[in-house]
């Protein structure tokens, strides 16, 4: 019976003097299993309780929360919450073969609720460099994307920064897969500055913008974006083919330098060369 792990966690504040009550974290967070877990042991997780999204499946509670871990990282605030369903004296191999681990959850603050949520897509640090000014409050929910973390029966965990690379990584000790290292470094966009031309490719959908200042060529392709609970972005993006789509940035690319100055884009025909004219 996994409901016996269903309960509700709680996040207390130092407050004149006493501990209070700050935050609950129960149904509205949603757990969903290990990968590669057999169909009898999906089936006895969800024990009909479950909800599926995109082919996912989610229950609500941080199921087994058992070790937690705060920490900062570039001027944001997380909060690790390991999961597990097995009990401390179980061994690795009763616990593998009977039951289906949850995964562990990552969370965010949000100043703007003032509590901890699913992870954010825009971040303030990011958007001073970019932008020089914070997110504003009615934009910090777009994009809001659930993380979760296959790390097995996790017991603590660790925050490491490598200053040096601008490397954060965070470490799991799980007693079914040892110790695990998870590279929290997020890709960023670049390219982007000074977008002077785009142009669709009209036979993959990919675009191609150029850029004045970035001096740069950024390749856009369309996608299907779910977060790990099956979720697609908020606000929903506009329906194409039945399914709910996003534009996602994949990579870019550097220009040479002999492009400088570009002010326009387009496909050459036959070959569908990408172009410039420089201005």
């Amino acid at each position: 019976d996994y409901s016996v792990y269903d309960q509700e966690s709680f996040l207390y504040k130092w407050t004149d003097g006493n501990f209070g009550r700050f935050q609950t974290l129960g149904g509205n967070f949603r757990s969903v299993y290990h990968r590669g877990v057999s169909a009898t042991q999906a089936t006895a997780f969800c024990s009909g309780k479950c909800a599926t999204l995109a082919s996912i499946q989610s229950v609500a509670a941080l199921r087994g929360a058992s070790a937690v871990k705060g920490f900062s990282s570039e001027g944001e605030y997380f909060l690790a919450i390991g999961q597990s369903v097995c009990e401390p004296l179980t061994g690795r191999e009763t616990c593998l073969d009977r039951w289906a681990q949850p995964q562990s959850t990552l969370l965010q603050w949000n100043r703007v609720t003032n509590q901890f949520g699913e992870m954010l897509g825009m971040m303030d640090g990011d958007n001073i460099r970019l932008r020089g000014r914070r997110v504003r409050d009615e934009e910090m929910l777009l994009h809001q994307h659930a993380l979760r973390i296959d790390a097995g029966r996790v017991v603590s965990w660790e925050y490491i920064e490598i200053k040096d690379e601008s490397r954060q990584l965070l470490l799991a000790s799980s007693l079914t897969d040892g110790a695990v290292l998870y590279d929290l470094s997020i890709p960023k966009v670049v390219g982007l500055g000074a977008v002077v031309g785009i142009v669709q490719d009209p036979d993959s959908g990919t675009l191609l913008t150029a850029s004045r200042l970035d001096h740069t060529i950024a390749t856009l392709q369309r996608a299907t974006m779910h977060d790990a609970l099956g979720r697609a972005p908020a606000p929903r993006c506009a329906v194409a083919g039945g399914a709910s789509t996003c534009m996602a940035f994949v990579r870019s690319m550097v220009v040479p330098s002999g492009l400088r100055g570009a002010t326009q884009a387009f496909w050459s025909t036959p070959a569908r060369h990408f172009l410039h004219t420089a201005g």
